[in-house]
């Protein structure tokens, strides 16, 4: 599995999610949801008041490759939502401490070397 399968994989396991949860009545969205992610015991009440799920995801097929899991419920359209999961970004909350973001998608693990880079260009202004 390469970065672009991982990322797509990750992305669509997601999007299973949010489709479950807003399956028809007669669905159980917590069992779609234990089928499709590692939270094997997860708990809708816990989930449905304001419980967030992350854990480490299944391992990629190259060396630094990483994969994480999260669920958690939003009260809107799956449209509405994704559209706000697309827009994040977490560099304008410096209190979440992330230095580097990017988008990888299609690219292969070279691309690594070119967030590396942006984070040394943050660190080094961040110390000015």
């Amino acid at each position: 599995m390469n970065a672009k399968t991982g990322i797509l994989r990750t992305t669509l396991k997601s999007l299973a999610v949010a489709v479950a949860f807003q399956a028809a009545a007669s669905a159980d969205p917590i069992t779609d949801l234990r089928s499709v992610s590692v939270f094997k015991d997860a708990d809708l009440s816990k989930l449905s008041g304001g419980d967030i799920l992350a854990n480490r995801g299944p391992t990629m097929r190259f060396s630094r490759g990483l994969s994480v899991e999260s669920a958690f419920i939003v009260r809107a359209p799956i449209k509405t939502t994704l559209g706000l999961l697309q827009q994040w970004n977490p560099l304008r909350h410096p209190e979440l401490k992330v230095y580097a973001n990017g988008d990888l998608a299609g690219k292969g693990p070279g691309e690594f070397s070119r967030v590396e880079q942006r984070s040394v260009q943050f660190f080094r202004e961040s110390l000015c």
